[in-house]
């Protein structure tokens, strides 16, 4: 029969097993090089970052992705467009989302809050 010290003790691994097998999303700043970048037909934006060593995509230049207007992907595509060619470090800051090495790939990744060029 089950007891309520087993019913707690069952309860806990469960929890623990969860926590351990997800992750947890919360803000990041993901820190890094943008090597690559490519534009799809559909106009989404992918850039391969070496924080997460594979394709994100960053915004859409056709239309809105979240809060993220044509018009700042506009602008997006030209700030990784130079670091790209200069070689230099970027912060994409993510609201919420799992360690940037987990970030999901692809058209699968959240929407940045913001993309920024560091010194």
């Amino acid at each position: 029969m089950f007891t309520n010290k087993n019913v707690k003790l069952g309860f806990v691994a469960l929890m623990l097993t969860l926590a351990s097998s997800t992750s947890l999303a919360a803000p990041q700043w993901c820190y890094g090089k943008v090597s690559n970048l490519w534009m799809a037909a559909n106009g989404e934006l992918y850039v391969f970052t070496s924080w997460r060593n594979d394709y994100v995509r960053v915004c859409n230049i056709n239309q809105n992705l979240g809060p993220v207007t044509p018009q700042n992907c506009a602008s997006w595509l030209t700030l990784l467009r130079n670091a790209v060619t200069n070689k230099e470090n970027t912060i994409i800051y993510y609201d919420n989302a799992p360690a940037c090495k987990d970030i999901p790939v692809y058209a699968n990744a959240p929407v940045p809050g913001y993309v920024m060029l560091q010194d």
